[in-house]
């Protein structure tokens, strides 16, 4: 694998390019910073990752229904301060998302499982340039999802996942963490 990060610009400058090893890293998480966003200074205000498909296996014993909120309510909130997400064309009112059409271009994988999104607004201090769109330009959201491909990958699409689970502040957050384990590691 190859990595960089930060470059002179920061974010604006550190994408996978074509030039270089031609696999995004979306190809192996099935989601990217450049489709989520940060917010570093000053409490994150976030509805939470609204849950898209409850009837999966990862939300088995949460309680968690179709157009429901994950972590709107904990401190932090579970959509962290750098958030990875995917193309999504369209969000209802109703929070539920549409992935791209697109989404095969940014190197999203065919399969991948949008479960839970988080809409990251105008707000976020950086909503990053990516395919087809400008920066700050396009939806943003931070991501939890699955995909197989030579195995099963289960992103959650955030840095503040370990810190709402080590503060036990989430009980649904604990029960989706087992059941990936659980399941992982029967595969």
């Amino acid at each position: 694998m190859v990595c960089h990060q930060g470059g002179k610009h920061g974010a604006w400058d550190h994408w996978w390019p074509a030039s270089g090893a031609g696999r995004p890293e979306d190809a192996l998480s099935g989601a990217s910073y450049c489709h989520g966003g940060g917010w570093w200074d000053g409490p994150r205000e976030t509805t939470g990752f609204i849950v898209q498909q409850s009837g999966h296996w990862v939300f088995d014993g949460t309680g968690l229904a179709r157009g429901d909120a994950l972590g709107a309510d904990t401190w932090p909130p579970l959509p962290g301060y750098e958030c990875d997400g995917v193309p999504v064309d369209h969000i209802g009112s109703d929070g539920i998302a549409t992935l791209s059409a697109w989404r095969d271009e940014a190197g999203t994988q065919d399969g991948y499982q949008l479960l839970a999104a988080c809409p990251l607004d105008r707000r976020w201090q950086e909503l990053p340039p990516r395919e087809r769109h400008g920066a700050g330009e396009g939806i943003h959201v931070a991501a939890m999802g699955m995909f197989r491909h030579g195995g099963t990958v289960f992103s959650a699409g955030t840095t503040d996942w370990a810190q709402v689970l080590g503060d036990a502040r989430d009980r649904r957050v604990d029960r989706i963490t087992r059941n990936v384990l659980d399941r992982l590691s029967r595969a």
